[in-house]
């Protein structure tokens, strides 16, 4: 079984790396400045190091699930000269198209094979191994990638080669956004006809309004 360097162990990351703890994966992590997740995970079986470097060259596949691309450059940066070709790296943030082609360029010019995974989802779902996944790569990387996001996941779908992935999250991102706007407008209508928000929201809820966006 392939071993796991993880970064980014906030509130889903910590969910997903418990699920491929719970799967039997080695989990390599450093210290997270929230230090319970560290060591709840550390309790789970997680393997501790004291830099990413170290957790990187104990690894076969690195997953981020880090803030935004430049966490995620900075990351490559701190583990470049421990990758080669046997590694698999996948990013389940959210980037755009551009610097998701960018990385994978970048380490595709060392053999080193790279997915996008865009999540849909929150601490709750990653917790209950119910996300959803967008995935990007090419097909050969999809059958490498596909096992491990199933632990995880409740959906994994793979859209195309990079960049496809990035493009279907930021569309989903579209009609959360556009859901949320939606959503602020119909209750400033509500209290604008003096409608209790309360007893408002407890019935739409019930019928086919209701949403996590509502939630």
């Amino acid at each position: 079984m392939e071993r796991i360097a993880f970064f980014g162990l906030g509130a889903m990351g910590e969910g997903v790396a418990a699920n491929l703890l719970r799967a039997g994966y080695t989990v390599n992590i450093t210290v997270h400045r929230s230090r319970e997740a560290t060591d709840r995970l550390a309790a789970l079986g997680a393997t501790l190091h004291q830099s990413k470097s170290d957790a990187a060259k104990t690894s076969d596949i690195v997953f981020l699930c880090l803030p935004n691309s430049n966490v995620v450059e900075e990351t490559i940066n701190e583990i470049w000269h421990e990758l080669d070709e046997r590694y698999l790296v996948v990013d389940t943030g959210t980037s755009s198209v551009r610097q998701s082609l960018q990385l994978a360029e970048r380490l595709g010019s060392r053999g080193i094979q790279f997915a996008e995974a865009p999540l849909a989802g929150g601490k709750v779902q990653a917790a209950a191994g119910e996300l959803g996944a967008f995935v990007g790569c090419s097909n050969e990387t999809f059958e490498r990638v596909e096992p491990l996001l199933n632990n995880f996941c409740a959906s994994v779908q793979h859209f195309g080669p990079v960049g496809s992935g990035s493009s279907a999250k930021l569309i989903s991102n579209y009609l959360v956004l556009s859901m949320v706007r939606l959503i602020t407008e119909t209750f400033h209508a509500a209290d604008s006809l003096e409608v209790d928000w309360a007893k408002f929201y407890e019935i739409i809820r019930q019928g086919s309004s209701n949403s996590m966006a509502l939630e």
